[in-house]
């Protein structure tokens, strides 16, 4: 008998702004919620609302929050979390 174990990424929880300045954020997140994940590294991507395929950057953290600098004024940007 065989069996099998899929590992699921734990969802990252309550993404949110710490601070924001002119040209910079820092967001912050919750820790996983799931006690079985082991957590490597956070990956943060960002990118302008709109234009994903083209302004789409990276950022690589172990910690609960990580700052984003030269970002442009008067820009949406869209943030995602995962573990990796």
């Amino acid at each position: 008998m065989l069996h099998f174990f899929v590992a699921v990424p734990a969802k990252i929880h309550n993404l949110h702004a710490i601070h924001v300045d002119t040209n910079l954020i820092m967001v912050g997140w919750d820790q996983p919620r799931d006690p079985y994940s082991k957590m490597e590294e956070y990956h943060v991507q960002y990118y302008i609302k709109g234009q994903e395929s083209n302004t789409s950057r990276d950022a690589y953290t172990t910690k609960l929050n990580t700052t984003v600098t030269n970002l442009k004024l008067k820009t949406q940007y869209i943030f995602k979390v995962s573990l990796t």
